[in-house]
């Protein structure tokens, strides 16, 4: 009999397909935390999760419990903001697979949200099979910022900066982002990391500073809303990785910037 694990809110489920009624069966880890062991039907599998990716196509199905799970992704709509999809592609495909998932599920919000209101993601999710049982089959969603000041994706942000400055484009936007992540790292104890970037203009010692001063400009924002300082690191990487051209003036702006990626839980000192 097939199990396969699936952690959900810190613990662990282990969900095994036996084609007879559901029980409950409860044992101890090694650590001695309760784990609790669901034993289901096939049919109980499909009233578990609300869609489910063709492992040979692209193709959805969806399921019964499709309805309330798309109910409960458009709860979490926001005036500014748009719903990210990311996809997943699986083992022997190419990431462009997960991108065109997400896609076809945006289809099945298209009566409800315009298409300028959706952004595409991707992210590799493991074997195919082994993760249907998984909430939507590894499909991942966020509501984002999406806009001039702020590119908010699934695992990581970037805000943009002046040039030759360490001051944010200042927007309503941007001082509302700060909260949500002064509110989110306050309560999750989590670190965060900020690197800082330039466009090309000036030497490489001299951006690799001013990516600095930007990053730490970003941690003092944070560190104003009460997040502890503990929790933040500061990087510079200048000029040196470009995400746009910088031979325009749009391309420029993209490349002055900083990245804010969650790192782990901070550890007490």
């Amino acid at each position: 009999m097939k199990k396969t694990a699936l952690y959900l809110l810190g613990l662990p489920l282990i969900f095994a397909s036996c084609g007879g009624e559901a029980e409950v069966k409860e044992h101890e880890s090694e650590t001695h935390a309760e784990k609790v062991e669901i034993i289901v039907s096939d049919d109980e599998l499909e009233e578990i999760n609300a869609l489910q990716f063709d492992c040979a196509s692209t193709s959805i199905d969806t399921l019964e419990a499709w309805k309330e799970a798309k109910s409960s992704i458009l709860s979490g709509r926001e005036d500014g903001k748009i719903l990210l999809l990311v996809g997943p592609y699986y083992n022997d495909e190419i990431e462009k697979k997960g991108t065109v998932r997400a896609n076809g599920v945006a289809l099945l919000m298209e009566d409800v949200l315009e298409p300028g209101r959706i952004g595409y993601g991707a992210h590799y999710a493991g074997d195919c099979e082994e993760t249907k049982i998984h909430y939507l089959h590894e499909l991942k969603y966020k509501w984002v910022w999406r806009n001039m000041h702020i590119t908010e994706n699934y695992d990581h942000t970037l805000v943009y900066y002046k040039f030759d400055s360490d001051e944010e484009i200042e927007s309503e936007f941007v001082r509302v982002y700060f909260d949500e992540v002064a509110a989110y790292l306050i309560e999750s104890g989590e670190m965060i990391n900020l690197t800082g970037y330039t466009d090309a203009e000036g030497t490489d010692a001299y951006n690799v500073e001013l990516g600095l001063e930007r990053a730490t400009a970003f941690k003092r924002s944070l560190m104003r809303r009460n997040v502890p300082e503990a929790q933040i690191e500061v990087d510079s990487k200048g000029r040196s990785m470009p995400i746009e051209s910088n031979e325009t003036e749009e391309g420029r702006q993209k490349n002055r910037r900083v990245e804010l990626r969650i790192v782990t839980a901070a550890t007490e000192v």
